[in-house]
């Protein structure tokens, strides 16, 4: 019967220290000596053992107090006052049933099992810090702060991070501060403040397809970011132009080459190969330059060419590429999007106008948008993810392949 008696005894306390711990309370205050006397020594009344484990279980301090003060105690160095009944101030004993002293040492082992094992689940938040649940998917494209994912199946704690999806499921735990731009499955887009998601933006049928697509997109992006240079690895002293490449939209691009020695400067020009004229010629030290304020925009629909050739000049160095001018209603089209684009995120260098000129198949501007985002957000490992795909589309294996160590060690 003592041995069922105990059992039942061990279950009650589990039960109770779990149901303490889900209820999310705890005291304020330190516990005191006598507290402290009570549970080491097994005088603490039974009346009194829940709100002293409720106590263990949410303070870091009382528990290493407790535990040590147990050792000492085994040790016979804590001073006699710890080894005597607690009494009234009347000097006459409590009432009540105390706890044996030999369930002290499984009291305490006890709360550390609990807390190991429901911890993880709970997640003690930080200071002022709101836990959101997500009920749909969203695309994340701004962040201020430092704000957290929760994933729902294994527990992982993670950035959220601009380029990004939010799933249902998961939880958001943001701090004081912290801020959240994403668009819904809807269009919608939404800024998650103090906690609570508030609309910015109604969204229309523009903003769902751009969604819908980025969300089809997915998979291949991540696939992508994974996979070995498509170019090869390429050689990081071959010179080789940066941008612009393949099709874009700006009427006056920023030129930018990288590698080769040019220990005297580069030579740079570029073709209208439509007219069959050179527009301009330029020798630089570094490695990029804006168009000239002198030189005309370009033409929507043009056709170019731009040769960079390290100095001296060498046939055998030159780097040549070939790049056309956005034109016609394709422009006129992009313009107008590029217009809510700005009203959907702001105006200036933003996640959804990379994420959208990647969706136009316009790699080379989607790579600026990203550089220029990197630049304040290094460590964004979506951000990344999403310029590495945009190296692979633009055959840039060299610039692929270093950015792929980057990703492979911060995933």
């Amino acid at each position: 019967m003592r041995g069922h008696h105990e059992a039942d005894e061990r279950q009650r306390i589990v039960h109770y220290l779990v149901r303490e711990l889900a209820d999310e309370s705890g005291a304020v205050e330190h516990l005191d000596a006598e507290d402290l006397a009570g549970l080491v020594s097994g005088t603490l009344l039974k009346t009194e053992l829940g709100r002293v484990e409720n106590h263990l279980l949410a303070c870091p301090a009382c528990r290493r107090r407790a535990i040590d003060l147990q050792a000492d105690f085994e040790a016979g160095v804590v001073p006699m006052l710890l080894r005597r009944p607690a009494l009234r101030e009347d000097g006459g004993r409590l009432f009540g049933r105390r706890l044996p002293r030999r369930w002290t040492p499984w009291i305490l082992g006890a709360v550390a099992a609990v807390l190991a094992i429901a911890l993880p689940m709970t997640e003690i938040l930080p200071f002022g810090a709101s836990r959101r649940s997500v009920r749909e998917r969203h695309f994340v494209f701004r962040r201020l702060g430092s704000p957290q994912l929760i994933d729902a199946e294994d527990g992982e704690v993670r950035p959220v991070e601009p380029g990004g999806f939010v799933d249902p499921g998961q939880e958001i735990v943001a701090r004081p501060g912290d801020y959240i731009e994403a668009l819904k499955s809807d269009g919608e887009v939404v800024a998650l403040v103090e906690g609570r998601w508030r609309q910015r933006d109604p969204g229309d049928l523009f903003s769902k397809r751009f969604f819908d697509r980025a969300e089809a997109d997915r998979p291949t992006i991540r696939d992508l970011a994974a996979a070995e240079p498509e170019a090869g690895r390429g050689l990081g002293d071959v010179v080789r132009v940066i941008h612009p490449l393949r099709r874009i939209h700006d009427l006056r691009p920023s030129l930018r080459w990288a590698g080769g020695s040019g220990g005297q400067g580069f030579e740079i020009r570029v073709f209208d190969e439509d007219d069959d004229r050179q527009l301009f010629k330029r020798v630089e030290d570094g490695y990029a330059i804006h168009w000239p304020d002198e030189v005309l925009s370009l033409r929507p629909g043009g056709r170019y060419r731009i040769e960079v050739q390290p100095r001296p000049v060498s046939r055998d160095l030159v780097a040549k590429l070939r790049f056309e001018v956005v034109g016609g209603v394709e422009r006129d089209e992009i313009d107008r999007d590029l217009v809510r684009i700005a009203a959907l995120g702001g105006a200036g260098p933003s996640m959804l106008r990379a994420e959208y000129f990647r969706q136009r198949g316009l790699h080379a501007e989607a790579r600026e948008e990203l550089e220029r985002l990197r630049r304040a957000d290094s460590e964004n490992v979506e951000l990344l993810m999403r310029l590495k795909v945009a190296y692979r589309r633009l055959g840039l294996g060299y610039e692929e392949s270093r950015l792929l160590t980057i990703v492979e060690k911060r995933r």
